[in-house]
Order: structure tokens, then C-alpha cells, then sequence
């Protein structure tokens, strides 16, 4: 196999450091966009009545421009940071997200990075409260 056909085969990086991906790369990129997209709208209208009104801003500015990483991060530390009640099923779907996600560099995104941490420190609730 040449080095050609072998680029071919698998993602790598030019001489300029740009990534070039396979077109399977591009087809599990746009699937997984596709779930991000679902899990933060559902995310996001369940708890918009939970979130301050800038944090529900800010994420659904980030989700519109694609950027699901700083949606969900956000969202993880927000719901911990101020002890957001949620229920389990939304627990759930927050947990299969934030395991599906890998952050480029160590230091980005420490509630996607310390997930286990993020997940022991959730309020979660059995039955929501009405208010």
C-alpha cells in the first residue's frame, strides 16, 4: 500500500497541521452531531425553567452554532455549581453525553474531563417539584 492509499484508510494531519478526515470520520462525526443535537434540545427544554436565564442563553447560542462540547460542559457545571434539582432520566441522558465527549486538549472542559466527579456532585431528585 502506498502512502497515499493509506491516508486514504484513516484521518491523519498535514505538513500544516490540518486534520483530514475519512469519509467514515464524517459519517460518525455527523451521526454523533446528530445525537448532541437531540440530547441538548431535550436537555434544554427540560430544564429551561431550572437555568438562569443567561445560562440557558449562552448554551442555546452555543448549540446553534454546533459547539456541543461547551453546551454540555456548561450545562454540567451549572447544574452542580448551583445544586440544580434533576431527575434521573435527565441524569441519564447528560451521563451518555458526557461519556460520548472528548475534549482536544487536557484543560478544556473540566466537567466533561472530570465526568465521574460531575456525576457523583448532580442533585438528582426522584420526583420533580412543582413549584
Amino acid at each position: 500500500m502506498t502512502a497515499e492509499e493509506d491516508k486514504l484508510d484513516k484521518s491523519w494531519r498535514d505538513d500544516e497541521g490540518r486534520w483530514h478526515w475519512t469519509s467514515e470520520d464524517r459519517t460518525r462525526m455527523r451521526e454523533q452531531g446528530r445525537e448532541w443535537k437531540l440530547a441538548s434540545d431535550t436537555l434544554l427544554d427540560a430544564l429551561a425553567d431550572r437555568l438562569s436565564p443567561d445560562s440557558l442563553e449562552s448554551a442555546r447560542r452555543f448549540q446553534h452554532g454546533g459547539e456541543y462540547l461547551w453546551v454540555f460542559s456548561g450545562l454540567a457545571a451549572e447544574l452542580v455549581n448551583h445544586r440544580i434539582p434533576i431527575t434521573p432520566e435527565e441524569r441519564d441522558l447528560l451521563a451518555s453525553v458526557l461519556y460520548s465527549m472528548e475534549p482536544s486538549r487536557p484543560d478544556d472542559h473540566p466537567a466533561i474531563r472530570d465526568r465521574d466527579q460531575v456525576m457523583v456532585a448532580l442533585n438528582v431528585v426522584n420526583a420533580r417539584a412543582e413549584t
